[in-house]
């Protein structure tokens, strides 16, 4: 966002301050109020990915403590979330992207663009949390038991 910021630098018991001024390229000419409404929707994805990613990690750090049974549950559940069969550069054209990966995307849209989202994207935005929210119900359902 523009703006004036200050940047930090430490290095042990040396820090150093530096103001920084952030200015929008002069040849866009957003609406008034238009990157603030993109940077909260890509603010909101970003937390999504972190509450899946965090929630992942923990599923998976919590499989090998699980009976075989529901471990294969597990890692079925994992699978519908985030694609780890991609072994190269060409593996996400020939593997089915999952909710994770969408939501990466849609992260990157929106961080690219210096528009107000779209309709569409709020929607999409709106799908995938739904969906996201409920894997992550489902891998704590698994470390807790359940």
């Amino acid at each position: 966002m523009p703006g004036t910021y200050s940047v930090v630098l430490q290095y042990g018991a040396s820090k150093l301050t530096q103001p920084l001024t952030v200015q929008l390229d002069p040849r866009l000419h957003p609406a008034p109020g238009d990157l603030d409404a993109r940077l909260a929707l890509e603010m909101r994805v970003h937390q999504s990915l972190d509450e899946l990613d965090t929630t992942l990690n923990a599923a998976l750090a919590a499989a090998p403590k699980l009976p075989p049974a529901k471990r294969v549950q597990l890692e079925a559940a994992i699978g519908e979330l985030v694609q780890f069969d991609i072994h190269s550069s060409e593996g996400d054209l020939m593997r089915e992207s999952r909710l994770r990966s969408h939501l990466a995307f849609l992260a990157n849209e929106l961080e690219t663009a210096y528009e107000k989202p779209t309709a569409a994207e709020y929607a999409a935005y709106d799908e995938f949390k739904a969906q996201a929210d409920a894997g992550v119900a489902q891998l704590r359902g698994f470390q807790s038991g359940k």
